[in-house]
């Protein structure tokens, strides 16, 4: 039975309310491919469900509430800033293992700065390197 070996995703949303962690369940999901050697990310972002009141935009997120929003998608970037990622060799299911980590704790910070600024600042999620300085450096291989 073939299994993938290259993958490439490039500018490529979903649709979501960021609550449910879309892009890092995705992440985890590719991790476990069979077989993968290349694997590159290009420009993901979630697209947000957006309503309009008294000239502003707002954006709901489900369990957290109503909140005033600049646009209407955040954009995922990465530890260096960048909005890509190309891992390569026999072990890029465990480095996209820690990618997934890595997104999973992006996604719970920007809703946890979001709850705290009652407003969405910025549409970016990521860079994230006071969390990962505390945490069990799942992370290194991404650096």
């Amino acid at each position: 039975m073939p299994h993938l070996r290259s993958l490439e995703l490039d500018d490529i949303g979903v649709d979501t309310d960021l609550s449910d962690r879309p892009w890092s369940r995705y992440i985890r999901a590719i991790s476990s491919l069979i077989g993968l050697q290349h694997c590159k990310l290009r420009k993901l972002k979630y697209y947000l469900s957006i309503s309009r009141a008294d000239d502003l935009l707002y954006t709901t997120i489900a369990g957290h509430g109503r909140y005033t929003s600049p646009g209407d998608r955040f954009r995922l970037v990465f530890r260096d800033g960048h909005d890509s990622i190309e891992l390569h060799g026999v072990n890029v299911g465990e480095k996209i293992k820690e990618l997934a980590n890595y997104v999973a704790a992006a996604e719970a910070q920007k809703l946890q700065k979001i709850a705290s600024d009652n407003r969405v600042i910025d549409l970016v999620v990521g860079i994230i390197d006071a969390i990962e300085d505390q945490s069990t450096n799942k992370e290194s291989a991404l650096s």
